[in-house]
């Protein structure tokens, strides 16, 4: 190894078969050793994608929330009010044209031509005829 110095070796020397780095740490483990640190690999790796997909999940939580419980209703709701407001102005046009009827109907019974006509329309369906005037 071209970047190790002689010195270094004699301060990390290491029994036969084994390997160490510079800070004097194992290079070949053992194969408990290789499946404990690929337990622990694992375990922080979980927790890593773990850690790093949970914003995205909160938000995916959140927006079930919104759909389910504020989504839902309100859409009832608005379809709900769509309803009463079609009824609401079929019956303001209904009662619109009741008064407009009423209205003519009263600004007749002021006209005194309109009075004498029914008067006489009334008298002719029984029968009377009606004295010249």
């Amino acid at each position: 190894m071209p970047w190790l110095q002689p010195s270094d070796l004699t301060r990390t020397r290491a029994p036969l078969g084994a390997e160490r780095s510079l800070r004097g740490l194992p290079l070949t483990l053992g194969p408990a050793a290789c499946s404990a640190s690929a337990a622990a690999r694992s375990a922080s790796s979980g927790k890593a994608r773990v850690l790093h997909w949970l914003p995205v999940g909160l938000a995916l939580v959140f927006l079930a929330q919104i759909a389910l419980l504020g989504l839902s209703p309100a859409l009832a709701e608005s379809r709900r009010l769509d309803d009463a407001e079609a009824r609401l102005v079929d019956n303001f046009d209904s009662e619109l044209e009741l008064e407009i009827q009423l209205e003519r109907t009263a600004r007749a019974r002021q006209d005194p031509i309109f009075l004498e006509r029914e008067r006489r329309s009334r008298l002719s369906a029984w029968g009377v005829s009606s004295p010249r005037q």
